[in-house]
């Protein structure tokens, strides 16, 4: 709770230093509680702190606190998205629970994209640093169905990748087109060299070759 609240104070200071309206994003806070035993605490900061003082004095710090050991497999299916992936895995006691609820977890995750289902793969590794990485773990890594995915996935990313940067270089294009059109006409009228590069933010090398190549040289 204490640590949530200064993380996000931490958040806070850093955009208001940014900010140049003044004004701060809403921010949700979640607590993800995996332990076994009942969540005790209170689920705002106001509960931790003596009520020597008037409320209004007392700061108010409210989470919203998700035990997963109280979560059902309804809501779960119901989310059907990585939170509920994340839940089924660590609600998982051994590696025969792990390897039943895996195809579960990448019928979860297959609409996620490449990034999501990556930071998925090297979280869970983690959870089984301390041994041999489970078979189940093994399998959700080399499924050929997984593969596939991310083949696709990354296929799709790259061609959205492709794309944007030839748009990004097209628009450059027509930009420096329209100034040197410009640039042209300027000095058609008879107008300044210096005055032409000011006006249109052209270097002289620019301008230079873009003649040359209207000379035919």
């Amino acid at each position: 709770m204490l640590r949530s609240f200064l993380y996000i104070l931490s958040l806070y200071d850093t955009l208001w230093r940014q900010s140049s309206n003044g004004l701060l994003p809403n921010v949700l806070p979640v607590i993800l509680y995996n332990g076994q035993d009942d969540w005790y605490l209170p689920s705002n900061l106001g509960g931790l702190i003596e009520s020597r003082l008037p409320e209004r004095w007392i700061p108010s710090f409210e989470c919203f606190v998700i035990v997963e050991k109280d979560v059902s497999k309804k809501t779960l299916n119901r989310l059907h998205n990585l939170v509920a992936a994340v839940i089924l895995l660590e609600r998982q006691q051994d590696e025969e629970g792990l390897s039943r609820v895996i195809m579960q977890v990448i019928d979860f995750v297959k609409s996620e994209d490449m990034a999501t289902i990556r930071d998925l793969l090297e979280w869970m590794g983690k959870l089984f640093k301390d041994g041999p990485e489970p078979e189940a773990v093994q399998q959700l890594r080399d499924l050929g169905g997984v593969r596939t995915m991310l083949s696709e996935l990354a296929k799709k990313v790259n061609k959205n990748a492709e794309l944007a940067a030839k748009a990004e270089k097209a628009h450059i294009e027509g930009i420096l087109e329209g100034k040197l059109d410009t640039a042209k006409a300027m000095l058609r009228k008879g107008i300044a060299l210096e005055t032409v590069l000011s006006c249109t933010g052209l270097t002289e090398e620019q301008l230079a070759r873009e003649m040359k190549k209207d000379s035919g040289v």
